[in-house]
């Protein structure tokens, strides 16, 4: 029960409901190290890895849905892309029956 002096908003349970808890056990030195990076970024330990774990997590999926090609690789697929292409005998012959099929009906 909340106190009678205490006012309690629905943003306050949207906020609660809209973050969960991540634990994990990290060495002592790691934590340090953690601690005094906080520090001169004047930020919690908890937004400092909060903040460095989100931005981590960006660049992994953005590495992950972009591909890396080698220029000339890349001036040869738009170049290939760019050309107009040659008809296909089986391609113009599919085409051709499926007219003909459509016809038919």
């Amino acid at each position: 029960m909340l106190p009678t002096n205490t006012t309690h908003t629905s943003q306050t349970n949207s906020t609660q409901s809209d973050t969960t808890r991540l634990e994990l056990r990290i060495p002592v030195d790691v934590k340090k190290l953690i601690e005094h990076a906080a520090s001169i970024c004047h930020v919690s330990m908890s937004a400092f890895v909060l903040q460095t774990m989100r931005q981590a997590a960006e660049d992994v999926l953005r590495r992950d849905r972009v591909t890396v090609v080698p220029p000339d690789f890349y001036e040869a697929m738009i170049a290939s892309l760019e050309a107009p292409a040659e008809p296909d005998k089986a391609l113009v012959d599919a085409a051709r029956r499926s007219r003909e099929i459509v016809r038919k009906k």
